[in-house]
């Protein structure tokens, strides 16, 4: 760009598109799951009606009480729907989408959608929402303003739509006086039934397909130690430096106990009216299989007071968010929203809690939904690759991924059984978090009126372990997937985690692994061209007990497999040294520690990630003096004693007609794997 000429651009004027005025339907083809996407063309940016646009699709979906949310998504008519506005300067676009369910067609997923559009112009929708939904864009603007990143999104977005900042922060009281019938007139006049284009992303092979032949590549040289002047002029300009900020955990968090010794810890918000509150259960799929199965059922139950969609409403009208989360060895239930409707939050929160009640029909559909989701991530590249055929390589054939409840399981477990797990979450010993304004002693006293416990809490039932493999010799794992390119991704496994290594596997990943100027990159995809992405990480475990691991990744061509292996395997035994990159890497991981603030409950988060790793103190501070003295010797000795001449578990995804397996088996112990044995079903 040097010889551009800074001046005036102008305003730019596009030819105004002319409307549709039948449906435009297009159909796209591929190996994964079906779904479908449908858009309106509406007026744009500065434009009462975009105004209107954002605030009827809040009416139609808000992750709660929408008319989407509450008769597709809880009633379970579809296996996923949703809307959203894009708001652009010439133009603003209306989009819904859903995935089906087992045997249901995609046109019937539109005229569901299409359904839902018909309620809103009859004006079948509660008034009170127009005033909710308001409320609910108020908090999301006030949580995303917490960030700096949501505060720069906003001065950007505003400029290149070219709306006044004032304009921008008075809209939600511009919105909240637009009455229902304006709603009813907008949806009457802009959504009708064939002013829309529709998306249909169907299963199979696209017969219409063109290809281009592929193009010579010519290798370029990396030329790691030349500078252009406007690097060498960027570079000379001042760089200040920032403190960083750690973290001591015991001065930032307070720390009680409720009522049978319950933990309760508590970090003020200073900031704003919005709170968070926690119910932490050190449990999870490991414990109990059944557990994620009534974690997950419950947002389609209701209790002998509320129905499923009236506990939803009733949520979202006081502003308040409630869910629940499980993993392999945690359960969080949490409740968020407006400081001001904190006790009525408690009181829906706890009813809900104690007085969930079944529902066969609920819980059948609900079966149905998991049998097709298992089966649609058996078509998705991303889940059989880095999920299920990663954690096989890692734990073998009993994994996390594999050891789940079989169809019979499900199908014969009783609504009962897993209403009675959700009633019965709080006699188990848990902890409690709670961000927000109130004092401690405040919140206290609401959770000891509230929050009923039973004297003696249960221990926790014993939780299963899986095995990381060792990988003292090289394995090739295959699984064939019909697709051009290749993937390929090498695991090797490293000691248990070591807070020590820390300092050298940042610096490691930043200078070797990572980004567009990462050695790795350079090498295999700017220098030979063997890649469409390449990486190499030397990851941190989540909890002490797991290893460190190597993994170094290629997405390169079929044809091109081979040579991108043996590229890869040669950067990882012998290390190319650039000091000018290697300087450049040591400042990026010092600027983003200085730069980094954990505020807020991210603290509590922090905390409790590093009590996973067995740590007490922010890790951070290590990293950061280690880092800063640290030479590209120091990062020699860390690359050969931890990368340099692993083996390797290799899994490799692609098309086995247009890969070269033969080689693949020169590489290790061979094994082609089926899906059936990944996914364990």
């Amino acid at each position: 760009f040097g010889t551009y000429v800074n001046k005036p651009v102008g305003e730019q004027k596009f030819p105004v598109e002319k409307p549709f005025t039948e449906v435009q339907r297009r159909e796209v083809f591929g190996q994964e799951s079906e779904t479908m996407m449908m858009g309106y063309r509406l007026p744009g940016a500065n434009t009462k009606e975009s105004t209107i646009a954002k605030l009827l699709n809040g009416i139609l979906f808000n992750q709660q009480a929408g008319l989407i949310d509450l008769n597709l998504n809880q009633q379970q008519k579809v296996l996923d729907a949703g809307s959203y506005v894009t708001e652009w300067k010439e133009y603003t676009v209306l989009t819904l989408s859903a995935d089906p369910r087992d045997g249901q067609t995609l046109e019937e997923c539109e005229q569901l959608l299409l359904a839902e559009i018909e309620k809103i112009k009859r004006g079948e929708f509660d008034e009170w929402l127009i005033k909710a939904v308001v409320n609910d864009f108020r908090l999301s603007r006030t949580k995303s303003f917490e960030s700096n990143s949501g505060r720069a999104s906003a001065f950007v977005n505003t400029f290149v739509k070219s709306v006044d900042w004032g304009a921008y922060l008075n809209e939600y009281d511009v919105m909240e006086k637009i009455t229902k019938q304006q709603i009813i007139d907008f949806a009457n006049k802009y959504l009708s039934n064939n002013n829309y284009v529709v998306i249909y992303k169907r299963k199979g092979e696209d017969k219409n397909i063109k290809k281009v032949d592929k193009p010579a590549i010519t290798p370029v040289e990396a030329n790691r130690e030349v500078q252009s002047e406007f690097l060498k002029k960027f570079m000379a300009l001042p760089s200040r430096s920032v403190a960083p900020e750690f973290i001591d955990y015991e001065k930032r968090i307070s720390n009680q106990t409720i009522g049978a010794a319950i933990p309760f810890s508590y970090i003020k918000n200073e900031e704003n009216q919005l709170f968070e509150l926690y119910y932490i259960l050190d449990m999870g799929s490991n414990n109990d299989l059944y557990l994620p199965l009534a974690i997950n059922y419950l947002p389609y139950l209701g209790t002998e007071k509320y129905s499923a969609s009236d506990l939803q409403k009733e949520f979202f009208k006081y502003g308040l968010s409630f869910s629940v989360f499980t993993s392999g060895d945690r359960v969080y239930v949490s409740l968020s929203g407006l400081e001001t409707n904190l006790d009525k939050g408690f009181e829906l929160f706890e009813h809900v809690l104690s007085s969930v009640k079944p529902d066969n029909k609920a819980y059948r559909e609900y079966v149905d939904g998991i049998l097709k989701e298992r089966i649609d991530a058996k078509t998705s590249k991303t889940a059989i690759f880095n999920n299920a055929l990663a954690t096989y390589a890692r734990y073998g054939a009993v994994s996390p991924v594999t050891d789940i409840l079989s169809e019979k399981d499900l199908n014969n477990t009783l609504p009962t059984t897993l209403t009675d797990k959700i009633k019965s979450l709080t006699t188990y010993q848990h902890r409690i978090f709670y961000y927000g304004q109130r004092t401690q002693d405040e919140v206290k006293t609401i959770l000891e009126k509230h929050h009923k416990t039973n004297p003696v809490l249960m221990d926790y039932p014993a939780a299963r372990t899986y095995t990381e493999q060792e990988t003292k010799s090289n394995k090739v794992l295959f699984v064939n997937y019909n697709m051009v390119q290749a993937q390929v991704m090498m695991m090797s496994k490293d000691k248990n985690f070591d807070k020590t290594l820390l300092p050298q596997a940042r610096v490691f990943n930043e200078y070797f692994g990572s980004g567009l100027s990462s050695i790795v990159f350079q090498e295999i995809r700017e220098t030979k061209a063997l890649a469409y992405s390449a990486y190499v990480n030397f990851s941190t475990p989540t909890n002490k007990e797991e290893a460190h691991y190597v993994r170094a990744f290629v997405g390169t061509q079929a044809d091109k497999m081979q040579m991108a292996i043996e590229a890869m395997l040669e950067i990882m035994n012998n290390m190319p040294q650039a000091e000018e990159q290697f300087n450049a890497s040591i400042e990026s991981v010092v600027k983003q520690i200085e730069s980094e603030r954990i505020t807020r409950s991210g603290i509590f988060w922090s905390y409790e990630n590093a009590k996973r790793r067995g740590l007490t103190s922010d890790i951070r501070r290590d990293v950061y003096i280690n880092a800063k003295g640290m030479s590209i010797q120091d990062l020699q000795t860390f690359f050969d004693n931890h990368i340099s001449d692993n083996t390797y578990t290799i899994i490799v995804m692609g098309d086995k007609t247009k890969i070269d397996i033969e080689y693949l088996k020169t590489l290790g112990e061979f094994k082609e794997v089926t899906l059936e044995e990944i996914f364990g079903y």
